[in-house]
């Protein structure tokens, strides 16, 4: 079993040969000199608004765009490195990290 220092270690190995000088955190993308950029929410917000309610008619869209061009552009066959970056309000003021399970 490996430690969660041991798992740190083997992704910034991972990271150093398979991405170099790249970096994990803010503006990830802007780091390599070709990307994709797809923005499918432009003018649509997660809120409905004058609510505190989520707009499911917005995530669902996501969702199906989002699913669709990812078939298209990756085969079974490809090997794929996910990267989620989650930005936590400054007021949150957290200091001690905590497991989020954005994948649950």
């Amino acid at each position: 079993m490996y430690s969660r220092k041991d798992k740190e270690i083997q992704l910034k190995e991972y990271m150093n040969q398979a991405f170099p000088g790249v970096r994990l955190g803010p503006y990830l993308l802007s780091q390599w000199e070709n990307h994709l950029h797809f923005d499918f929410g432009k003018d649509k917000y997660q809120i409905v608004e004058g609510t505190d309610d989520l707009n499911m008619e917005y995530f669902s869209q996501l969702y199906t765009y989002n699913k669709f061009l990812f078939e298209d552009i990756f085969s079974k066959e490809d090997v794929v490195f996910v990267v989620t970056n989650v930005y936590r309000f400054k007021k949150e003021n957290i200091k001690t990290p905590q497991k989020i399970n954005v994948y649950n």
